[in-house]
């Protein structure tokens, strides 16, 4: 089965070449530098809710640990949504911490 292309608005990848993040308006997707699967970033939202994002920012907690790092996302209506995240080099998942 063939699934739907998204077009992607934004992408942002961090200084080290590790993470990068593409923006698709509602939905954001992840992919790890050392990874060939593309992953939805799982944004816990009121259910029925959807955001339009338009702005994303790395925060890293410590550099010799460069797959722990916070999220900061901003939408087009001026909300700031944070999150951390942990992620596996490995199978590219990115996971809420």
């Amino acid at each position: 089965m063939r699934q739907k292309r998204v077009k992607m608005k934004k992408m942002f990848v961090d200084k080290a070449g590790l993470h990068c993040f593409m923006l698709t308006g509602h939905e954001i997707f992840y992919n790890h530098f050392n990874s060939d699967v593309v992953n939805e970033v799982p944004i816990p939202l009121f259910k029925g809710t959807q955001v339009a994002f338009k702005s994303i920012e790395i925060l890293k907690f410590d550099d010799s640990e460069p797959n722990f790092f916070e999220l900061l996302l901003g939408s087009e209506t001026g909300q700031i949504f944070h999150g951390v995240f942990e992620t596996n080099p490995e199978s590219g998942v990115l996971q809420t911490v």
